[in-house]
């Protein structure tokens, strides 16, 4: 595990290149620095795609279904998808950018084949806990994940077609375990919409697919000594929103429902404000040993491991 002086290093650096690119609660932005309208949550309901910041909890997330496996790399398709989004004013095709994050302990390395394409994967051998971000036209995109090096023929996974919108980002992400039946595919927008341009938006999702953590409170503050709760009863496969000003954060997670924190993870203010007026996303993740730590992916599409304290 890396030592937490290096991990804040590593969050400081990928906050840096972002800047350049189920009831909830709102807590006092004075102790947490979060605003007290920027907290939300959303329950995953299969079918649906992105989530919206509002001020109430809600549910973010949304099953498209598939095993996806990051590499870390960031990569760029020309293919064109079966629709497109044209500019009216110039009438050109615009483009979005998806990001594809692995974070389904168990999974192999894989391949992700677009629209039906065999010839070649548009992501090439992504692995755990990476990501790979593609920008591509905008339009109707639906996935074949397999084995890395298999052929589209043996895909393990599909996610059915959902239009991506030109201007947009988006998150995938690949949640669960397939050996136990929760593996699922989430989608996510990374909406900058209504963010303080002095604060970040940390998009949080709970993707820890461990039984002792279907269903967890979230808790922050600016030391370990004045958290208050921030979103209560986050349930696997559920995303909430918080912007924070750049100031020393501290998460922790109540498993158990005793009011005490079982794991606990700060973040130093200097790592934060390279990130002012970005998305970045947090992932609430639990490894093969169920293990809990939080996994960083920034607008540079680099991903870090978080551990606890």
């Amino acid at each position: 595990m890396p030592h937490q002086n290096t991990v804040i290093s590593l969050l400081w650096t990928t906050l840096a290149l972002a800047a350049c690119g189920d009831d909830g609660g709102t807590s006092d932005p004075t102790t947490t620095g979060l605003t007290t309208s920027g907290v939300s949550a959303t329950d995953t309901d299969p079918g649906e795609t992105d989530a919206t910041p509002t001020t109430t909890a809600t549910t973010t997330g949304e099953p498209t279904g598939t095993t996806a496996d990051p590499t870390g790399a960031t990569g760029t398709t020309t293919d064109e998808p079966e629709t497109g989004t044209t500019s009216a004013e110039t009438g050109e095709l615009g483009t979005t950018t998806i990001r594809v994050v692995h974070l389904a302990p168990g999974a192999p390395a894989v391949d992700i084949f677009a629209n039906g394409d065999g010839s070649a994967p548009a992501v090439d051998g992504l692995v755990l806990r990476n990501s790979i971000t593609l920008e591509v036209p905008a339009g109707e995109y639906e996935f074949a994940i397999s084995a890395d090096g298999s052929p589209i023929e043996d895909a393990v996974f599909n996610v059915p077609k959902l239009a991506y919108e030109a201007g947009k980002t988006y998150t995938v992400v690949a949640v669960g375990k397939l050996a136990e039946d929760t593996f699922d595919i989430l989608r996510l927008e990374d909406d900058a919409a209504g963010l303080d341009p002095t604060q970040v938006r940390l998009q949080v999702t709970h993707a820890a697919a461990a039984a002792p953590f279907a269903e967890v409170d979230v808790w922050a503050g600016a030391d370990v000594n004045s958290l208050a709760a921030l979103i209560p009863d986050f349930k696997f496969k559920s995303s909430g929103i918080a912007d924070v000003g750049p100031n020393d954060l501290t998460i922790a997670l109540d498993i158990d429902n005793d009011a005490t924190p079982d794991a606990v993870w700060a973040i130093a203010g200097a790592a934060l404000a390279p990130g002012v007026g970005a998305v970045v996303n947090v992932f609430a993740y639990s490894d093969e040993q169920d293990a809990p730590s939080l996994q960083i992916v920034a607008f540079d599409g680099a991903a870090i491991q978080l551990d606890p304290v």
